[in-house]
């Protein structure tokens, strides 16, 4: 029921053309066509920067297990981040701490992925979902199985507009866990957001 009244919110949103007015990355001018959209146990869903108040961000997040960076990539609502919020994380362990953003940038590469866990420390993706109620749902909760799942970046762009270095798009089918133990599958997923961000260095 839940789900189903999140969809009668976002179902009348379509992705525009390829450059949109953008309220919330920065204030007016033209900027990239970002969104998550995907389908929540067959219902589909759709945040879109610049509609209904949502925006993309990138966040950087140095060493959350002994070394390892973690990159997310969100599409959030700027009235309240808490809840109807999408994206995904890249972890990565170095040797040594990355020093520019050359650096960082190896942990984003076109192609074929494996899935990570943030709890655990193992590098790879993770992808999560925040619905109406405040619950996250991720990839990496739970038990973390993912049983004929895929994630790939089929794009990897510069990014000419403030926020981020690059553009990326990943492409994803997987099953979504909470605390609780319960899970949705997440199916015909396309996240284009900004990603790669190197302030912090």
């Amino acid at each position: 029921m839940l789900i189903i009244c999140i969809a009668s919110v976002f179902i009348g949103c379509k992705k525009e053309d390829e450059e949109t007015t953008n309220c919330c990355n920065g204030g007016s001018g033209a900027v990239p066509e970002l969104y998550y959209e995907v389908e929540i146990d067959g219902v589909p869903i759709l945040f879109e920067a610049g509609e209904n108040y949502f925006e993309s961000i990138a966040v950087a997040d140095c060493c959350t297990n002994a070394g390892q960076e973690l990159q997310s990539s969100v599409l959030q609502s700027t009235l309240d981040s808490t809840i109807n919020q999408g994206g995904y994380k890249i972890l990565k362990h170095f040797t040594n701490a990355p020093s520019s953003c050359s650096d960082l940038g190896t942990m984003f590469s076109l192609g074929t992925q494996s899935f990570g866990n943030s709890n655990t420390g193992v590098d790879g993706v993770v992808v999560y979902y925040i619905d109406f109620s405040g619950t996250l749902w991720a990839s990496d909760l739970g038990v973390a199985i993912q049983p004929n799942s895929s994630v790939e970046i089929t794009e990897l762009s510069n990014n000419n507009s403030s926020g981020s270095e690059k553009i990326t798009t990943l492409t994803v089918n997987c099953k979504l866990y909470d605390d609780s133990g319960n899970s949705l599958d997440l199916t015909n997923g396309t996240i284009r957001s900004y990603s790669l961000q190197c302030s912090h260095l």
